[in-house]
């Protein structure tokens, strides 16, 4: 049976102090419909007559006892009326299962994720229910977490699918198209972004490397963004510029916080990408904006959510390099129970904006949708954006490096400096096979051959690891280290012990050092300082001077892992690695001989200035910051009136 309602004689209470309020004068924001004619709403999407289709979630984390539906459906609300807000309301589809994002599609099809699949819907015979269900993609895992499966729907004028696969909290996956076409995904791997047919078939990843792109979009101009949610320990979540064979430097083997020498937030480590920008706490949502009823300075900006900044930002992107910077500004700010998710733009240029409606994940039985629009909604015949000068001509030179031929070219824009391109040469670098593993190594300088090793890792060819076993270049090692820890190949488990043993190298290469190690192990919390092993090598007779000082940093702050005469001992090395170290480390150590040395280092004007100024900067004694406060040397004075 049909199911409508009409809501007009329904309440839909909402205070003003509950309303968000545009940062520009010239927006109104409005309530279009609330609890409790919608609870919980996620995704949304907006048909060509203006409809707003909506999920409303009854599975995501349901407290015990949860009286509302044992599944997740999708309403559809006919176009608001004269006051701005919902006038009907038809269950469009049920029997959904952690329903996350909605595409309405011009074809006529609503696509519709949940956390296991993705389906698209269509509605024969006009009366506002679905007939005719596809199931396109299938996520086969044990992973359960609500949120951090399948999402982010997206698509392109040329036929093409996108969507967003979280962490899955490491869980391995087997991902199905219609086809039967599968991608298997490892225990530990992080998310990505992928890619098929509109009808579900061909199925591809392109892209690697993500905590959860929970909000994917593809602009007018074919280029692909996602914001990622979330980054741990390591702030600012994320707007990232997508392309074919990126990877944006997450796994979650590597742990949760990500503070791991094998993570990359911003494009740290080689062949990882950068972000665009920053975005707000806990991004859902992004979409390119090309309303024709806004100001026009707001035509080809990027909308994205931020749930847990209860806002929705604007952001205006620059040209670096061969991708693109960002900027952002507030466009919508609410209070603490804005809790923005999905948007969709409406055939008359309204932003419509789904609203969770509280801080608990749990259900809760609040939620609202806003519509935003001008003052004065003037709509007018549609532009199309003006393409930035240079899109085309970066887009081509990208693909022309991942499809190139030409090895000598490849090698030199593998070194560039921009990561984009050099992402782009080491990925067409990967697809040369003979011809790659032809490189004669001992020609090459340290930069090829760094190059040449992450082509072959992108191909995992595991039997040419031993090529670089024996390379002294440090970068070269680093990215041994982390081959042999991402595919744990404990046939190397000795090349890391003995390296460790050793100490050689800067304390970027011990850290790499343990944490393949930690891999190899299977070590939980790999993010985290492994004590045992540190006071192993520690107390180790024959220790090297250079380990002992990456230790002493290692350890930091752990008071017990040596003892302040230890410590005074080594500050007296003519190792000054060594020296340096143990005397930062001393300020963990709340003792008079501790004070008393590093007193006795600060005023000491036969020693070296940076010296001086490590043991001032670790300085607790008020007396001596004064003394050095008022001397001669203007290092030493700035440094004890700062930690005065």
């Amino acid at each position: 049976m049909r199911f409508l309602l009409s809501l007009l004689a329904l309440p839909l209470a909402s205070s003003a102090s509950d309303v968000p309020k545009s940062t520009d004068n010239r927006l109104v924001v409005e309530l279009f419909v609330a609890s409790p004619q919608i609870k919980h709403p996620t995704g949304v999407a907006i048909d060509g007559q203006g409809r707003v289709y909506v999920i409303e979630s009854h599975t995501h984390f349901p407290p015990d006892g949860y009286a509302g539906g044992k599944s997740d459906r999708v309403y559809v609300f006919a176009k608001p009326g004269t006051d701005g807000r919902a006038t009907e309301r038809t269950v469009f589809a049920d029997g959904f299962n952690m329903g996350m994002d909605l595409l309405w599609s011009a074809d006529g099809w609503l696509y519709v994720a949940e956390r296991g699949r993705i389906s698209r819907l269509r509605d024969t015979n006009g009366d506002s229910q679905a007939d005719v269900t596809e199931r396109l993609i299938d996520l086969q895992t044990t992973g359960t977490y609500p949120h951090n499966g399948l999402s982010g729907l997206a698509s392109d004028r040329l036929g093409h699918l996108y969507f967003g696969l979280g962490e899955n909290l490491g869980h391995p996956y087997t991902m199905i198209d219609r086809d039967g076409n599968r991608i298997v995904g490892a225990e530990g791997i992080g998310g990505g972004v992928f890619r098929c047919t509109r009808d579900g078939k061909q199925l591809e990843q392109i892209a690697r490397g993500f905590w959860n792109p929970f909000g994917v979009c593809v602009d007018e101009f074919g280029r692909i963004f996602a914001v990622e949610n979330d980054p741990g320990a390591s702030p600012p979540c994320r707007l990232l510029h997508i392309v074919p064979g990126g990877d944006y430097g997450y796994q979650y083997q590597y742990g949760r916080s990500g503070i791991h020498p094998f993570i990359a937030w911003d494009g740290e480590l080689a062949n990882t990408l950068p972000m665009v920008c920053g975005v707000g706490e806990a991004p859902c949502e992004v979409i390119h904006f090309n309303s024709h009823s806004f100001p026009d300075e707001y035509r080809g900006e990027y909308l994205v959510t931020s749930w847990g900044d209860h806002r929705v930002e604007r952001y205006r992107l620059e040209r670096r390099g061969a991708s693109v910077s960002g900027s952002m500004q507030p466009l919508v700010q609410g209070g603490r129970s804005f809790r923005p998710v999905s948007m969709a733009t409406a055939p008359d240029g309204t932003l419509y904006v789904s609203d969770w409606g509280s801080r608990l994940y749990e259900l809760h039985g609040e939620g609202k949708i806003w519509r935003i629009r001008p003052k004065e909604l003037r709509p007018r015949k549609a532009k199309p954006l003006p393409k930035p000068a240079t899109t085309d001509a970066d887009l081509r030179w990208l693909a022309q490096l991942r499809d190139s031929k030409n090895l000598d070219e490849l090698l030199a824009a593998a070194d560039d400096r921009d990561p984009f391109v050099s992402n782009a040469a080491i990925t067409g670098l990967a697809k040369l096979g003979d011809k790659l593993a032809s490189v004669e190594l001992t020609k090459r300088n340290p930069a090829e051959r760094r190059v040449v090793l992450l082509a072959l890792k992108e191909n995992r060819a595991h039997d040419r690891l031993a090529d670089f076993l024996d390379d002294k270049d440090p970068d070269i090692r680093f990215e041994v280290l982390r081959w042999i820890a991402d595919y744990k190949l404990d046939a190397h488990r000795e090349f890391a012990q003995a390296g460790l043993r050793r100490g050689d190298g800067n304390y970027r290469l011990f850290r790499a050092y343990v944490a393949c190690i930690d891999s190899l192990d299977g070590r939980k919390n790999p993010d985290r300082t492994n004590t045992p092993l540190a006071r192993e090598l520690m107390k180790a007779p024959g220790t090297p001077e250079r380990l002992h000082a990456h230790l002493i940093r290692y350890l930091a702050g752990q008071q017990h892992a040596y003892s302040t005469a230890q410590l005074i001992d080594w500050s007296r090395s003519t190792n000054v690695a060594l020296q340096r170290e143990a005397v930062w480390s001393l300020r963990f150590q709340d003792n008079e001989a501790a004070q008393s040395r590093l007193a006795k280092l600060a005023t000491d004007a036969a020693q070296p200035v940076d010296l001086r100024l490590a043991a001032t900067a670790a300085l607790g004694q008020a007396e001596t910051l004064l003394t050095l406060a008022g001397g001669e040397n203007k290092a030493l004075r700035n440094e004890a009136l700062r930690i005065l």
